[in-house]
Parts: structure tokens; sequence; C-alpha cells
């Protein structure tokens, strides 16, 4: 059935489902930030140390217009399989994409009633905002460079991670790459012009330094931060000094509440 409302997960649109199947609705829980404070010696009030979003949720309402119980449920059941995957998007975002699990599966709550609307709940926790379905992008062949990242989540709140491969010209045995007041240096690391230094996190958010299958975790300094941050809305500057020239890409994907 034609509806004005889309929504796909990993690719997969919900309508393709069943030609019976009709998006009513999808909604979107407002953005709760939870607060950490202290008290300020000798005064009045609370000062806010730490603000942080737990999770961003979407409920998704559609209607099975399928009389025979047998196939409504069966379609119901497509529906709870869709449901199960990792990357969601709808068409009220578009070029936006959530991370989720399916926190309330859909079911059919009475066979009696088949013109009653169903809904699916998701909830993103692992990022609890919506990203951009693609990444920005900048190419730094020398020392200095500019990334631009999307987004409306303030830099209180949150800054999105930076993701980068390093491709150099000769055998490269340290580096130091940085993005805003954030940078990761690696030292005793040997990285040869036919491989690729790569920077980037599992789908659990898990930092990874690899080049091919050797991990370089442990060629992090001290002295490092924990991860590339880069504030969204904003252009960010990029860092880069080897030991030889490279060609660092650079990326990232805005934030948006």
């Amino acid at each position: 059935m034609i509806s004005r409302y889309e929504a796909y997960m990993d690719g997969v649109a919900l309508s393709s489902i069943s030609d019976k199947l009709l998006i009513l609705d999808i909604s979107h829980e407002a953005p709760r930030f939870e607060n950490r404070s202290v008290q300020i010696a000798k005064r009045n009030g609370l000062y806010i140390a730490d603000r942080y979003r737990e999770s961003a949720q979407v409920t998704i309402t559609f209607a099975l217009r399928i009389y025979d119980i047998a196939e409504r449920q069966h379609v119901c059941q497509e529906v709870v399989r869709w449901a199960m995957g990792k990357i969601l998007q709808t068409n009220d975002r578009p070029n936006q994409r959530l991370r989720v699990i399916c926190e309330t599966p859909p079911v059919i709550e009475s066979a009696l009633n088949w013109l009653d609307a169903i809904s699916v709940v998701f909830n993103g926790y692992i990022v609890p905002f919506w990203e951009d379905a693609i990444q920005s992008t900048a190419v730094v062949t020398g020392a200095t460079g500019t990334l631009y990242v999307p987004g409306n989540v303030p830099q209180n709140i949150a800054r999105t991670v930076v993701e980068v491969s390093v491709e150099p010209y000769a055998t490269i045995t340290g580096i130091t790459l940085g993005c805003g007041e954030t940078s990761i240096t690696l030292s005793g690391i040997h990285v040869s012009s036919a491989e690729t230094l790569v920077i980037d996190y599992d789908e659990q958010m898990n930092l990874r330094i690899r080049n091919g299958d050797t991990s370089y975790l442990n060629k992090r300094t001290a002295a490092s931060s924990d991860d590339l941050l880069a504030v969204c809305g904003a252009a960010n500057t990029l860092a880069v000094d080897c030991t030889s020239t490279v060609k660092a890409t650079f990326k990232a994907r805005g934030l948006w509440l």
C-alpha cells in the first residue's frame, strides 16, 4: 500500500515485506538528558559536571490490511524478522541513520480486530544519536588539514569519533594523528608503502588500530587520547606528524538530536 512514510532496516524497506502493509506513523521520543551535578561550596544551586543521553527511541506504527488471520500473522512475523536488524533509516530523517535494537517487537494482539494498528519500538543505545548516513571525509597529505562535520549535538553533550586510514609513501615506524584537542600517537609500528594503517571502530564501538590482521592497539602511547574526536557543526583542525610522507584520510559522522 502507498504511504507517505517509509522505514529501512539495513537497507531493506519495511513496505517491501507486503503490499498489504501500510505505515501509519513514525514517532520520535523527545531527547532526554541525564545531568550529573555537584554542589558548589558555600553557594546555592548546583554545578552540572556532565550531561549525557542514554538512548534514542523510535516507534513505527503500521497496519496489516489482511483479513486472513494466518496470512496476517505470517506477515507480522516477517516484520519481526525485519526489525531484528542493526541500522534504521526513516524517510522523515533523510541521509541519517540510527544504530538500533528492537526494544518491543510487533505483535498481533487480536486476531479478531484485523484493522488494529501495530507498533514496533526501537532504541539506539551504543550511539544514542542519529548519525549522518555518509561520513564526512578529509584527506591530508601534509602536516595539517580541516574536517567539517555536520550535526547539531553540542560538544558539551558529545563529540563524534573520527576514523583514519593512513597510506604511507615509504615505511613508517611512528605517527601522530590529531583532530581538534585530541590526538593518538603510535610508536614501534611497521607499515610499508604496500600496507594501510587503519583506526576505526567495530559494531560495539570498540576502538581498533590495525595493519591488516595485526593489532597496533598496544603501540598507542600513554599520552594519547582515548579516541580521536570531532565537534559537530564545526570545522575541525587535523594534524599529521610522521616519520615519512603519508596520505591520511579522516572520516566522521555528524550527530543529530
